[in-house]
């Protein structure tokens, strides 16, 4: 099948099993960078917030192995899911939201329509938008972003909202590993290099969370990236991997920025290596170990 005859398949197929107890439609769903993505809605009666698929990666899926009946049944099993949240587990109130509420980096200029709609704070060539996070289980997560509308229903200014995040944030945990331990564990084997890593020395570092999900904001926790720099008696270069972790560079003063720089743009170029939605910037970073901070270099 093509993706138009997989689209149409899979819309008829899904409304044959849920027996009309569900309205299934295709919509255009915005997403982070500015990128559309065309989705598949499935509309459940009893009050449900209905999960949204992305009719290109369902369709990826299906082109690996033609299986079209477990593309199928990935998509009913998820509807299916506890963790389909409840319109009644959307937070009303700022006292129900506040303990709830988290943040995410995201490329100002490449947002700019998203951020009308949305209240921020500025941080480098940065927005930091707030979110809700929902309900999560091990393999889901519900999240709504912050729109001002709501700001408005629970009285609360964009400062405000920075704090309540912010206090939430300094509760999670973040880590920096070498490149080769990230990658050994990823393989499940040693990788060359992991020797001199062990003892405590590396070149390359990734900075995230433990789920290595939405883990850039992690750049915001500085005294992480100073006990590092302590550490290695060195400031970092900041490569922007996606919005999900970063790449830290000793700086040996022997780096070409606009070749990382080069590097970096390519990367985020090319869809089959990083969604577009998920990239995080173009730019190149510094973590500047004297003055304890983070800058844009190019």
């Amino acid at each position: 099948m093509n993706y138009n005859e997989f689209k149409e398949a899979l819309k008829r197929e899904i409304e044959k099993r849920l027996e009309g107890k569900a309205a299934v439609s295709f919509r255009t769903i915005s997403k982070m960078n500015q990128v559309e993505k065309e989705s598949i809605q499935i509309e459940k009666t009893g009050g449900k917030v209905s999960p949204v698929f992305s009719l290109e990666d369902l369709y990826g899926a299906y082109a690996v192995n033609e299986d079209f009946g477990k593309c199928v049944e990935e998509v009913l099993r998820i509807c299916e899911e506890e963790s389909c949240v409840n319109e009644k587990e959307i937070p009303m109130t700022w006292e129900e939201a506040r303990e709830r509420i988290q943040f995410r980096l995201v490329k100002k200029v490449w947002n700019e329509e998203m951020l009308k709609r949305t209240p921020y704070q500025e941080y480098l060539d940065f927005a930091v938008v707030f979110y809700v996070s929902l309900s999560q289980t091990e393999e889901l997560r519900a999240t709504i972003t912050v729109t001002r509308e709501m700001a408005e229903m629970w009285g609360v200014t964009e400062a405000e909202l920075w704090e309540a995040a912010k206090k939430n944030f300094e509760k999670e945990a973040f880590f920096i590993e070498t490149m080769e331990s990230v990658l050994s564990e990823f393989l499940g084997e040693e990788v060359p290099e992991i020797k001199e890593s062990q003892q405590g020395e590396g070149i390359l570092y990734i900075l995230s969370n433990r789920k290595r999900e939405y883990g850039a904001r992690a750049v915001l926790r500085t005294e992480e990236l100073q006990r590092l720099a302590d550490e290695q008696k060195s400031s970092f270069y900041l490569l922007p991997s996606s919005i999900h972790e970063w790449i830290l560079c000793k700086d040996d003063g022997e780096t070409d920025v606009h070749m990382m720089k080069e590097i970096v743009r390519e990367i985020n170029g090319d869809s089959h290596i990083i969604n577009p939605e998920e990239c995080l910037s173009d730019s190149i970073y510094y973590y500047d170990r004297e003055q304890n901070e983070v800058r844009i270099v190019v």
